[in-house]
């Protein structure tokens, strides 16, 4: 059987037709995990954050309590 350089030159095309769709594939695939992966530490940081907000509001929240007593000790002491 003898091929003819037009189905030789037709498979070649598709062959690299075919190289080049699963390139793109690939691609666009690591591009998805690159950008999860930023997206991962944006939320990362934002999760930090709101722990820190509620570490400091638990700590603005004992200061306004110690304030608050020191405030009544002085109360007191004026009364008597």
């Amino acid at each position: 059987m003898i091929l003819s350089t037009e189905v030789i030159v037709i498979s070649l095309i598709n062959l690299l037709s075919l190289g080049v769709t699963i390139g793109m594939f690939v691609g666009k695939t690591n591009l998805v995990i690159h950008r999860l992966a930023i997206l991962e530490a944006k939320q990362d940081k934002y999760n930090n954050m709101q722990e820190r907000i509620i570490r400091a509001e638990l700590s603005v929240n004992s200061a306004h309590k110690r304030i608050d007593h020191i405030q009544n000790k002085d109360t007191a002491v004026v009364k008597i």
